[in-house]
């Protein structure tokens, strides 16, 4: 199952709601418990995708069951135009991974890449520490909304030159509430995974990483997409064969495995728990920890520009697509 919330077209004015659905097919989600017969709901359809994700968290298999039942025979559905299942107030983390194992330049001169995913397991190699950067909210965009890339003005007064990044990434979407958790009980919390395209200036961040900091480069307004839905993992497994891509104009560019990431993600988890994690808040991995195909590397992160169709997708969320498109001031 997956939870989306859409712009659901009712008689005289259009709604923005919380849906369940397969990909195929998309229902109220409200409508759907009722019909489950489960109490205990948020209090309107249009409620928030925090307290949806909140409460689907407390279901019992029992309860999945009938809730997938109900689903299946729900006689109405929607074709929603589907939005960022993230609200406001979620807190969104993009993990950093450590970069020799997607850039096979800087790995060492007799590793190939069919081992990177073995050299970060050898004894005599100290991985850095976690890392993660705040994305707000309004950086977000909404599956298929074109991204504007802007022009900047650096401290010093000098225009930025346009130069942007962008990364795949496997959002990792917090069910129940967690604060100072083991990597044991860290899976008790994950509510189901999404994707994220995060995009950002490349010479502000550049800019930034000279004082150790990088809020603005990753925060400039709907660069990043989310989407376009939510796959519940109910028990909180995560495959670690599902695979993620990513493709630009229609070339893959980007393709990694829940496997062969930096950290686990009960690991990031654990430590992202220390200062509370709520339902509805993400925890992105990014594309840096990708493995380059054979004698093809695949370019991780790469650079885009205004025109670039961008994709990523992953099998049971499905495809998450946006433009590029020039910002203000773009010259």
């Amino acid at each position: 199952m997956q939870l989306g919330a859409g712009i659901v077209r009712a008689p005289f004015l259009a709604r923005q709601m919380v849906l369940i659905g397969d990909e195929r097919r998309w229902a109220p989600l409200a409508d759907v418990f009722a019909r489950a017969g489960l109490a205990d709901a948020p209090g309107t359809a249009e409620d928030s995708v925090s307290r949806w994700i909140g409460r689907i968290a407390t279901l019992g298999p029992g309860e999945i069951k009938r809730l997938e039942a109900a689903l299946a025979s729900h006689p109405e559905t929607v074709d929603p135009e589907l939005v960022r299942p993230v609200d406001g107030g979620a807190k969104i983390m993009v993990i950093g991974g450590w970069t020799p194992v997607s850039r096979p330049d800087l790995a060492p001169d007799d590793m190939t890449p069919h081992v990177m995913t073995r050299w970060m397991d050898a004894e005599d190699f100290e991985r850095p520490p976690i890392t993660a950067f705040k994305k707000f909210c309004s950086a977000t965009a909404d599956p298929g909304a074109a991204l504007p890339l802007p022009i900047l003005q650096l401290v010093h007064g000098a225009p930025t030159t346009g130069k942007f990044t962008a990364d795949a990434a496997l959002a990792v979407v917090i069910g129940n509430p967690a604060l100072r958790v083991s990597r044991r009980e860290a899976s008790r919390h994950v509510a189901g995974i999404t994707l994220m395209i995060d995009v950002w200036d490349d010479e502000v961040f550049l800019e930034e990483s000279r004082v150790r900091r990088g809020m603005l480069a990753r925060n400039l307004p709907r660069l990043s997409p989310v989407g376009p839905a939510i796959a519940l993992t109910c028990d909180g497994g995560i495959d670690d064969h599902l695979e993620v891509s990513f493709s630009v104009n229609g070339t893959l560019r980007q393709r990694f495995r829940v496997g062969e990431l930096a950290y686990g993600i009960a690991e990031v988890i654990a430590f992202c728990s220390s200062m509370g994690l709520e339902p509805g808040d993400i925890l992105a991995f990014g594309a840096r920890i990708a493995v380059a195909n054979g004698t093809d590397p695949l370019d991780t992160p790469l650079a885009i520009a205004p025109g670039d169709v961008l994709e990523a997708s992953a099998e049971g969320i499905g495809a998450l697509g946006s433009s590029a498109i020039a910002g203000e001031d773009w010259s």
